[in-house]
């Protein structure tokens, strides 16, 4: 995948990822990974853990690995995550991100209050994506 992208982008100055959920975690590793200029990952899994909820069911191995380092280190790509403030597995990803107190420079972090994990839906009913 990361190869098909890089072959896409060829034709363009910038290249952008939004992803949500699951999709959110494919925006910040993809887009990583080809130092995309920006991507928007709305309630994103930074950690795929069978524990979670949305994890993969008990027995089943996780083969995606834990991007939070690789998100940190993009200092070339600015990050934008959103996320609601009552849903505690995206509020447990989202701070793995921090350093100590701080988040890096290149990471901007919007929480909405009283939101749970389905914000992307509640989003696109009050304004198109």
């Amino acid at each position: 995948i990361e190869a098909r992208i890089q072959e896409v982008a060829k034709g363009y100055r910038e290249i952008w990822m939004i992803g949500s959920s699951m999709g959110g975690y494919a925006a910040l590793y993809f887009g990583a990974r080809v130092k995309a200029q920006r991507v928007l990952a709305i309630a994103p899994q930074i950690l795929v853990d069978s524990r979670f909820s949305r994890g993969p069911r008990s027995g089943v191995k996780v083969q995606t690995p834990d991007i939070t380092e690789l998100v940190r280190q993009a200092k070339g790509t600015s990050f934008t995550i959103v996320f609601g403030s009552f849903d505690l597995i995206d509020t447990y990803n989202i701070s793995r991100l921090y350093d100590g107190q701080d988040m890096p420079l290149n990471i901007r972090v919007l929480q909405y209050e009283g939101q749970d994990h389905m914000l992307p839906v509640r989003l696109e009913e009050e304004c198109t994506l």
